[in-house]
């Protein structure tokens, strides 16, 4: 398997992780243990919840430690 296919099989397992579990909240390491039960690489990881974010699907902010932790974006429903 490819580079480019191992990293969209990642991407889509951590899309399918963010429909059962919406409000999951992880740093990079945690990703890989919980939200791919830590079968995955960690440069491949960390390329993966980089893509989803620049594709809008999750959001990253740094907590006070400056540990950088992913959570699926919260849209915001459409205004009457």
């Amino acid at each position: 398997m490819n580079d480019e296919s191992t990293l969209q099989r990642v991407v889509q397992q951590i899309e399918a992780y963010l429909v059962k579990h919406p409000q999951a909240n992880d740093s990079v390491e945690g990703a890989e243990q919980w939200w791919l039960d830590g079968r995955e690489a960690r440069p491949t990881v960390e390329r993966a919840l980089e893509l989803l974010v620049q594709r809008g699907v999750l959001q990253r902010s740094v907590n006070t430690d400056s540990t950088v932790v992913y959570s699926a974006r919260r849209t915001r429903p459409p205004r009457p």
